[in-house]
């Protein structure tokens, strides 16, 4: 072979080499690896479903986006700098729980107060049914990822049935924090608010007499199901929303292929999805009560439900008038839109 078809040969190689190293040095700057941050252990099922999302996205994408999941708190720990941690970019997603941050989320928090919502996954595809020029103003700093609701809260007492609105009058009922108050104190109850790491031994030396919650705190970590006697089911309203929420400049950086894969499973998808973990557990925990032969389930009539649900529209109206004021001038069309 003459030497100018051996350098000809050469660039040749060279060029493709070149063009080789290219493409995958843009591959390789195109990867993107997302970091969701969250306050709960581990163990908990909805770390484990996000950390299934990032298993699919990332083979939605062939690697090319990713998500690391930094459980139990590990980017900053509690629940109540979840959102800065979003807004600041500490965090590309942050799961949060909305009433931690319930000025933030007007609207979302809504599903709290009574209205039609039964089960998490009814109340989730309420919350979805706001359009989303109504729901947008909650999230003007923030990209809503996915936002669902835990079951609604039952009443779990030691030694206090409760069958009517009735059996509620001066009860010391525990709530998780500020957002059940109003609608207890409306049935002629004392709300008392607490953190959920408080409640047992609250409970259990007769701090409160009941405690408002979803009936999963029957199980671990929260082992009620230790103390309860009585569980009464079906008040009105109770529920609790929670989701994701992601850093707007972080999902500005996606490339278009990666916030098509994205997109296809967060938003409503996960919600259900997350929902669902929690419409199985509640289940879980009814027939941990059931088994238990010591616990009594109580099911409200549709006559009790009603009456507590017409004792707190004077509550569900200051709330709606509050935020009005405030400016928030489409809140009872959010209301309205969640309880059709």
């Amino acid at each position: 072979m003459g030497i100018d078809l051996r350098r000809a040969v050469f660039r040749g190689l060279s060029a493709v080499l070149l063009a080789g190293a290219s493409c995958l040095s843009g591959q390789l700057a195109s990867a993107k690896e997302l970091k969701l941050a969250t306050f709960l252990p581990p163990t908990h099922p909805i770390v484990g479903m996000y950390e299934q999302l990032g298993k699919d996205i990332g083979q939605a994408t062939n690697g090319d986006l990713t998500i690391k999941v930094y459980a139990g708190g590990s980017l900053g720990a509690g629940p109540f700098q979840q959102y800065k941690r979003a807004v600041e970019g500490v965090a590309d997603i942050s799961d949060i729980c909305h009433a931690f941050h319930a000025k933030v989320f007007a609207k979302t928090m809504l599903i709290v107060q009574p209205g039609a919502a039964t089960t998490a996954t009814d109340a989730t595809n309420r919350l979805w049914s706001v359009p989303d020029t109504v729901m947008a103003s909650d999230y003007k700093e923030v990209k809503n990822i996915h936002m669902y609701s835990v079951p609604q809260a039952t009443l779990i007492s030691r030694d206090k049935p409760v069958r009517s609105m009735a059996d509620l009058k001066g009860v010391k009922v525990m709530t998780p924090g500020a957002a059940f108050a109003p609608i207890v104190a409306s049935w002629g109850a004392s709300p008392v608010p607490m953190d959920l790491n408080d409640m047992y031994n609250a409970l259990s030396t007769g701090v409160v007499d009941m405690v408002a919650l979803t009936p999963t705190a029957l199980m671990p970590p929260w082992r009620m199901a230790e103390l309860a006697k009585y569980i009464t089911v079906g008040v009105s309203g109770l529920h609790n929303p929670c989701g994701a929420i992601m850093n707007q400049q972080s999902y500005a950086g996606l490339s278009p292929t990666q916030k098509a894969a994205f997109d296809k499973v967060t938003g409503k998808a996960l919600a259900l999805r997350a929902s669902k973990i929690f419409d199985d557990w509640e289940q879980a925990a009814f027939k941990l009560a059931r088994e238990s032969n010591r616990i009594e389930l109580i099911q409200l009539s549709p006559e009790a439900r009603k009456q507590l649900f017409d004792a707190a529209k004077p509550a569900v109206d200051k709330v709606l008038a509050d935020f009005e004021k405030d400016g928030i001038s489409d809140i009872r069309a959010a209301y309205v839109a969640m309880n059709k």
